[in-house]
C-alpha cells in the first residue's frame, strides 16, 4: 500500500514538473459523472451518499444514506426507495445512534461518551479493551483532538 502511495506521489510530481502529461480521461471516480451531468444537463442516476430527505422513509431525516440520486443541470435530487426492511432496520438504527454519539463526543471532547460509543460497537467485546483502545487512540491523535484535553 505504501509503495502504491509513493508511486502515485511520484506520478503527480512528474506531472507538476511537466515531464508527464495530465490525462483528461475519467478516472472511474463518480465525480466525473456528477460534473458531466450538471454541466451538460443530461439526467444521470448514480448511487450517492446523501442526507436522508425521505428517500428511506423509516430512517431519521438528515442521516447520511447511500441511495440513488438523480443528477442534472438543476443539481442532485435524492430518489425515494421506500422503507428499509424490518430485518435490517434495527441494526441500522443502532449504527446511526452510535455514529451520532461518536460525532457528539468528537465535537465536545466528551471522553465518557466516546467510550460509551466504542463499547456499543458490536465488534468491541469488553469494556477494558475499549477503554485501553480509546486511551491509545486519543494519545496517538492528541495533536488533532485538543478538545479531549489529555
Amino acid at each position: 500500500r505504501l509503495e502504491r502511495i509513493e508511486r502515485g506521489r511520484a506520478e503527480v510530481q512528474s506531472m507538476i514538473d511537466g515531464n508527464r502529461s495530465i490525462s483528461l480521461e475519467c478516472s472511474g471516480e463518480k465525480a466525473c459523472d456528477i460534473i458531466s451531468a450538471i454541466a451538460i444537463g443530461k439526467d444521470s442516476t448514480l448511487m450517492m451518499n446523501l442526507p436522508n430527505r425521505g428517500q428511506i422513509a423509516n430512517l431519521p431525516s438528515e442521516v447520511i444514506v447511500e441511495t440513488a440520486g438523480l443528477v442534472n443541470a438543476n443539481g442532485v435530487h435524492p430518489v425515494s426507495v421506500g422503507e428499509m426492511p424490518p430485518g435490517i432496520l434495527g441494526l441500522t438504527l443502532e449504527h446511526i445512534t452510535n455514529q451520532e454519539m461518536i460525532v457528539e463526543a468528537a465535537l465536545t471532547g466528551n471522553k465518557k461518551l466516546a467510550l460509551q460509543a466504542l463499547v456499543n460497537d458490536p465488534l468491541v467485546k469488553n469494556c477494558q479493551d475499549a477503554a485501553k483502545m480509546l486511551d491509545e487512540l486519543l494519545q496517538a491523535n492528541a495533536d488533532y483532538l485538543p478538545q479531549f484535553r489529555l
